[in-house]
C-alpha cells in the first residue's frame, strides 16, 4: 500500500553545529536550479507508507522566514480507512509516451534505498503490485541547501504515481522561479500540482495518485498535499502534522463536492465520492475530475532547530501507527548526529506497520465490528453447478464488506481438502487437513482471491482433532474458519460441536476471539453487556435461539433495533483483553446462512453498567423529560389549529419546537447525547386514519368541522415517547357520532392503561378494546399495533394488535415490570378496513437496518446517503429531504426494502375516525402514563353504563398502593391524587 522515505542524516535538521558538506541548509540565493540528479523509485505496494526525516540546524535570523500556514493542517481524527483493491475507474490504453520512470527489472517484495541526504523503504504488502512511488531531488545546481521530495500513493494502477513522482517535482519547481513571498510560494506549488494534473489527463490513463511533497528552500520548509499523504515533523520530539487528509468525510469536503453537483455516501463504512473514490484530491482520476480537484493544502514553515526531522508517508503507515509513535521510533535513530541511522528509522516503522492489523478503533469509537457468516455448503455429492451458485453468492458477499472489518467465515463447505495443498500454502491454515477426497480446491481458491487463511476446526486435544468426515474411502476436514490473514492474530481457537442435530442442517460453530485494546476509552451509550457461559452449557441451548436474518455489518447500537436476541458470551479480562465466543446457527436460507454480531470491549467500570432501562433513574428521566416535551409541542400545535390553517406549517411548528428543545438539553456534556423528533408530526383529517405528515409543496388547508387526528413522538438519547390526540375543529361540546368515535377511543385508552401491567397478556388488552368499541357502536381500526419500546427501537419485540384475526395472529406475550410501550388505539364509525388510495401520499419512512442493496440510480444513491447520515433509525419525513431527487430516489429504496414506508390510510368518505396514543412505563409500583392531552366535553349518543365487564376495567388501580407503615397521612395524599388522575387523562 505504500513506501517509506527517510531524509535523516542531514543537519538540516540536526541541532548540531558541524555540518555535513552535502547537507541541506538554509539557502539565501533567490534562484531555483534545474535539478542535477533525480531519483525515483517503483516498487510493489506495501502497508507502510513514504517517510522522509530531516534533521534541521536553525539558520540566521535574517535568512528565516516566518513561518506562515496557509491551510488548517490539524491532525484529522475521522477513523482511517484503507481504500478497497479494486476501485470502478475506466480504462485506457495509452501509455506514458516520452516521460520514462525506472523501474525495477522485477516486482520486489522490499525496495531500500539509502542516499547520501535520504532513505527510502518499500516492503510489498498484501496487494499483488505495489502502487506507491517516491521521488527525491537533491544537490540543486550542485546546491546542498535545497531540495524537494516527495510520496505518491496511487490508486487504480501505478501509472498516476509514476507520472506524478517523474514531473511533480519538475512543475514545482518551473513555477517557483525567482519567488520569495509565502503567497507567491503557495500559488507556484498549487500551479506545479495543477500542471502535473493536466498532463496526466492529455495521456488518457486510467487511475490516480494521492500525493504528499516537501521543498526545502531559503530556509523555508514547504509542505503541500493531495490526499491521504501525509507529512509529520518532530518537534523537540513532538509529533506536528503539517497536513490534513483529504477524504470525502471531511466536512468542507463534502460541502464542495455537493457544490459541484457530486455526492458522498458512505459505503460499506468508507465514506466514498460517487460511491466511488475514497480520497476527494489526487492527480488523475479523470472521470471523477469534476468533483476530485488537484489543488494541494499547503503550509509553509521556517527552518528553526526544533525541528528535528520530516516524516512522509503515505495511508499505509498512517493507519496502523499514529504520528507521536512514528516519531517516537524514529526519533532516536535520527538525531544523534554520531550514530544516525535513518534507513533503519525506516525499517522500524515497515516492519511495524505489516505487524498490526488495521486499526479500527479511534479516540471516538470503542467496539470492534466483527462480521461472522455462517455457510452450509452443497454437500459432495451435488453436480457442479450448484457448488458454482454457492460459490458465486459467497463472492458476492465478502464483496460487499468492509475490508476494516473482522471478517470470519464459517461452517460445513463440504469441500474436501486434503495435506497436499501444492501451492496453496499461503491460505493453508499451518496443519494438515486429512486425506483428500478428490481435486477440489474451490475453498482455496476463494481464501486466496480475498487474502483469507484457513483455521481448522476441530478441538485441538483429540488425536483426530483434523477429521470431521469419515467413510470408508478415506477420512478428511469439511468444517473451517476463514479468517482474514491480517486478524489471525485474533484468533485463538475455533471448534465445531459434533451432533449436527443441534441445529437444522448445520453444526454449531464456536469461535473464541482474542481482541486487545490499547488503552481505556470513554463510555458510549451503544454498550451491551453479557454474561459468560462455559461452552459445555452452550451446547446444550440447541435451536431454542432465534436470529432475525440481517446484513453483513451492523453498528452495535442498531442490534436492538434488529430485533436480535444477541446470546453470545464475554468474559473480561483486565487489560482490555476481551475473549469472546461468539454462536452461529443456521437460518434455514438456501445455501447461505448469515448472522451478525458486534463485540464491544468494556473497562471494568463500564461492566457495573445496569442495563438500560427503567431500573435506572437516569433513564426515566429521559423518558419523562422526552414526554414533556412532546405534550407541550402536541399543546402548541392544537393551539395554531384554526380553519384555513395550512397542514404543512402544522406539522413543521411541532416538529421545530421539539429540535429547539431537545437541542438545548444536554449541550454540555462530554458524550454526544442523541436527541430530537422520534416520529415527524402528522396531522390526519376526518376518514384519514394516519400518516398524513404533507410536503411543502402541499396546500391542503383545515376547514370548521373537521376531526383531528395529531401523532407526533420525541426522544432523548434513544427513550421515545410518543402521544396521539384527536381533536374537532368546533367551539363547544363534541356531539353525535363524532363525541361516540372519540369516547370510543379515549375509553379504549383507559382500559388499555390498565391492562397492560406485569402478569397480564397482549391477547388480554385486544380482547378488551374490541369490546369497548363494540360498546359505542364503532370499530377497532384493523393493521394498528401497540409495541414495546426500548433505547432507540420504536417498534420493538413485543406488541398488542389492535383486531385479531386469522391472518393476523401473534405469539402471545406477557408484559413485564420495567418496560416501556406505546399503545396505540385507533377507533372508526366506518368497518375498520382502511385502504391506500394513493402511494405518493406516503411522506414518512423508516430506515431498514436489516436490509441492504447496491442501489442503481445516482438519485437514489443520494437520498440513501443522505437518510443514513441524518436518520439511521428512527421515522422521517421526506420533508426533511432535498424535495427534487427525494421522491425518485425514494421508490428505488422502497422498491429494494431499504425503508419502510408509513403509508397513509383511508375509511370511506363519511366515516369517523379517532385516535388516541399514550407512552406508558410499567414501573414497580404501576402504570405510569407520561404523555396525554386533555379531551374536549364530549356528549356521545352511546354509554357504557350497561357493561359491566367494561366499568370492571376501568375500576382498576393504575397505580400500586403503599402497603403498611411509612408516612401514612402523605400516602393516603397520594392515594388520592392517584385515583382522581384516574378519571380523566392528565393536562398536557
Amino acid at each position: 500500500m505504500s513506501c517509506t522515505v527517510a531524509l535523516s542524516n542531514s543537519p538540516v535538521f540536526s541541532p548540531s553545529s558541524v555540518p555535513s558538506p552535502s547537507s541541506f541548509r538554509c539557502k539565501t540565493s533567490s534562484s531555483y536550479y534545474s535539478p542535477e540528479t533525480l531519483t525515483s523509485s517503483s516498487s510493489p505496494s506495501s502497508p507502510s507508507s513514504p517517510l522522509r526525516i530531516l534533521r534541521i540546524q536553525k539558520p540566521p535570523p535574517s535568512n528565516l522566514n516566518r513561518a506562515s500556514t496557509t491551510t488548517d493542517c490539524s491532525t484529522c481524527t475521522i477513523l482511517k480507512r484503507k481504500r478497497p483493491t479494486r476501485l470502478d475507474l475506466p480504462v485506457a490504453s495509452m501509455s506514458f509516451g516520452n516521460f520514462p520512470v525506472t523501474t525495477p527489472a522485477g516486482v520486489a517484495d522490499l525496495v531500500e534505498v539509502e542516499g547520501d541526504d535520504y532513505s527510502v523503504c518499500c516492503k510489498r504488502g498484501r496487494k499483488g503490485a505495489m502502487e506507491d512511488r517516491h521521488s527525491a531531488i537533491v544537490n540543486l545546481q550542485g546546491d546542498s541547501k535545497q531540495g524537494v521530495f516527495g510520496i505518491f500513493d496511487g490508486h487504480g494502477g501505478v501509472k498516476a504515481a509514476e507520472f506524478a513522482a517523474e514531473n511533480l517535482s519538475k512543475n514545482i519547481m518551473n513555477e517557483l522561479g525567482n519567488t520569495t513571498t509565502d503567497e507567491k510560494i503557495e500559488t507556484a506549488v498549487k500551479n506545479g500540482y495543477l500542471k502535473t494534473d493536466t498532463e496526466f489527463l492529455n495521456q488518457e490513463v486510467r487511475g490516480g495518485s494521492c500525493c504528499v511533497t516537501a521543498l526545502i528552500q531559503k530556509g523555508n520548509l514547504v509542505v503541500s498535499n493531495a490526499g491521504d499523504c501525509r507529512a509529520v515533523v518532530s518537534r523537540g520530539g513532538v509529533a506536528e502534522a503539517l497536513t490534513s487528509d483529504h477524504r470525502p468525510s471531511r466536512q468542507d469536503e463534502k460541502d464542495r463536492i455537493e457544490a459541484s453537483g457530486g455526492y458522498v455516501d458512505c459505503c460499506h463504512g468508507v465514506w466514498r465520492i460517487q460511491g466511488s473514490l475514497a480520497v476527494s484530491r489526487s492527480i488523475g482520476d479523470q472521470y471523477l475530475k469534476q468533483w476530485v480537484t488537484a489543488e494541494p493544502e499547503t503550509r509553509i514553515l521556517g527552518l528553526k532547530s526544533e525541528l528535528e526531522f520530516l516524516v512522509l508517508a503515505s495511508d499505509g503507515l498512517w493507519d496502523k501507527v499514529s504520528d507521536q509513535e512514528a516519531v517516537d521510533i524514529a526519533r532516536p535513530l535520527c538525531t544523534d548526529i554520531s550514530t544516525q541511522q535513518p534507513l533503519s528509522a525506516c525499517r522500524k516503522l515497515i516492519d511495524l506497520s505489516v505487524s498490526r492489523v488495521s486499526r479500527l478503533v479511534s479516540d471516538y469509537f470503542t467496539g470492534i465490528t466483527q462480521t461472522s457468516w455462517s455457510a452450509y455448503a452443497p454437500y459432495a455429492g451435488l453436480d457442479e453447478e450448484e457448488k458454482r451458485h454457492f460459490g458465486e453468492v459467497l463472492d458476492e458477499v465478502v464483496v460487499g464488506i468492509s475490508p476494516t472489518e473482522k471478517l470470519f467465515v464459517g461452517g460445513d463447505f463440504n469441500w474436501h481438502i486434503g495435506s497436499v495443498l501444492g501451492v496453496y500454502d499461503d491460505v493453508h491454515g499451518g496443519f494438515g487437513l486429512g486425506d483428500r477426497i478428490g481435486g477440489d480446491v474451490s475453498l482455496l481458491e476463494f481464501a486466496r482471491a480475498f487474502g483469507m487463511v484457513l483455521a481448522n476446526s476441530r478441538f485441538l486435544n483429540k488425536e483426530e482433532h483434523l477429521v470431521t468426515f469419515r467413510s470408508s474411502v478415506a477420512k478428511t476436514q469439511i468444517d473451517f474458519l476463514l479468517i482474514r490473514k491480517v486478524d489471525k492474530g485474533l484468533c485463538k481457537d475455533c471448534k465445531v460441536i459434533p451432533k449436527e442435530d443441534l441445529t437444522t442442517r448445520h453444526k454449531l460453530l464456536v469461535m473464541d476471539l482474542e481482541i486487545k485494546m490499547e488503552k481505556k476509552k470513554r463510555v458510549v451509550d451503544d454498550r451491551i453487556l453479557f454474561e459468560y457461559e462455559h461452552i459445555q452449557k452452550l451446547s446444550s441451548l440447541g435451536i431454542v435461539m432465534v436470529y432475525q436474518e440481517c446484513p453483513g455489518y451492523i453498528k452495535v447500537k442498531y442490534l436492538n433495533a434488529l430485533k436480535i436476541e444477541c446470546i453470545g458470551t464475554f468474559q473480561f479480562a483486565s487489560y482490555w483483553k476481551l475473549n469472546a465466543l461468539a454462536l452461529i446457527l443456521d437460518m434455514n436460507v438456501v445455501n447461505f446462512s448469515c448472522i451478525c454480531s458486534c463485540l464491544v470491549s468494556m473497562s471494568d467500570d463500564e461492566r457495573e453498567e445496569k442495563e438500560l432501562d427503567l431500573t435506572g433513574p437516569e433513564v426515566v428521566t429521559k423518558y419523562k423529560s422526552a414526554a414533556e416535551i412532546v405534550n407541550k409541542a402536541l399543546q402548541l400545535v392544537l393551539s395554531e389549529c384554526k380553519p384555513k390553517a395550512k397542514l404543512v406549517d402544522l406539522c413543521e411548528k411541532g416538529d421545530g419546537y421539539i429540535k429547539e428543545q431537545t437541542g438545548n438539553m444536554y449541550k454540555n456534556v462530554k458524550k454526544k447525547i442523541e436527541r430530537g423528533v422520534a416520529f415527524p408530526t402528522c396531522i390526519s383529517v376526518n376518514n384519514t386514519v394516519c400518516h398524513f405528515s404533507p410536503l411543502s409543496s402541499d396546500e391542503t388547508v383545515l376547514e370548521e368541522g373537521d376531526i383531528l387526528k395529531i401523532d407526533m413522538g420525541c426522544h432523548i438519547d434513544g427513550f421515545i415517547a410518543v402521544v396521539g390526540h384527536t381533536h374537532v375543529l368546533h367551539e363547544g361540546p363534541v356531539t353525535g357520532r363524532a363525541a361516540d368515535v372519540i369516547a370510543a377511543a379515549n375509553t379504549a385508552a383507559e382500559v388499555a392503561l390498565r391492562l397492560v401491567r406485569p402478569g397480564k397478556k397482549n391477547s388480554d388488552v385486544t380482547e378488551a378494546i374490541q369490546k369497548v368499541a363494540a360498546a359505542y357502536d364503532c370499530k377497532i381500526v384493523e393493521g394498528v399495533l401497540s409495541h414495546q419500546m426500548k433505547q432507540f427501537v420504536i417498534d420493538g419485540n413485543k406488541f398488542v394488535l389492535s383486531v385479531s384475526n386469522p391472518d393476523t395472529r401473534v405469539d402471545e406475550a406477557e408484559f413485564e415490570e420495567n418496560e416501556v410501550y406505546s399503545i396505540d388505539i385507533v377507533t372508526s364509525t366506518g368497518d375498520g378496513k382502511p385502504k391506500l388510495l394513493d402511494e405518493k401520499q406516503t411522506t414518512i419512512y423508516k430506515r431498514a437496518v436489516d436490509k441492504s442493496y447496491n442501489l442503481k440510480m445516482k438519485a437514489s444513491r443520494f437520498i440513501f446517503s443522505e437518510i443514513s447520515q441524518k436518520f439511521p433509525i428512527m421515522p422521517f419525513t421526506a420533508r426533511d429531504l432535498e424535495e427534487k431527487r427525494g421522491r425518485l430516489g425514494l421508490v428505488e429504496c422502497v422498491n429494494h426494502e431499504l425503508l419502510q414506508p408509513y403509508p397513509v390510510l383511508h375509511e370511506k368518505p363519511g366515516d369517523l375516525v379517532a385516535h388516541i396514543k399514550f407512552t406508558v412505563l410499567l414501573m414497580p409500583n404501576g402504570s405510569d402514563r407520561v404523555t396525554s392531552h386533555a379531551l374536549q366535553e364530549l356528549k356521545p349518543t352511546k354509554t357504557i353504563e350497561d357493561e359491566p365487564e367494561i366499568k370492571a376495567w376501568l375500576a382498576l388501580p393504575v397505580k400500586t398502593k403503599k402497603k403498611g407503615g411509612g408516612k401514612k397521612k402523605k400516602g393516603r395524599k397520594g392515594d388520592k391524587v392517584e385515583e382522581s388522575s384516574q378519571a380523566e387523562p392528565m393536562e398536557g
